[in-house]
């Protein structure tokens, strides 16, 4: 009894080597993806920053559009 249920708890949860494939796979994608995000971190305080941005708060009060 105790064989039976061990058996099909292997075929319901194995793994076939495809799968694992893909999962490798797309792991190493988001490992690289995540990486690149991580290089451009550094450039991120110039796009968002009040002051030190590409376009300050105080420009843009100054300069900026009147509607």
């Amino acid at each position: 009894m105790a064989s039976e249920w061990m058996t099909r708890l292997k075929e319901t949860y194995s793994l076939d080597y495809r799968s694992m494939a893909v999962f490798r796979i797309c792991l190493g994608t988001i490992v690289a993806f995540d990486a690149f995000l991580l290089m451009k971190a550094g450039d991120v305080s110039f796009f968002y920053a009040d002051t030190l941005g590409s376009l300050p708060r105080h420009m843009w009060i100054e300069k900026g559009p009147r509607y």
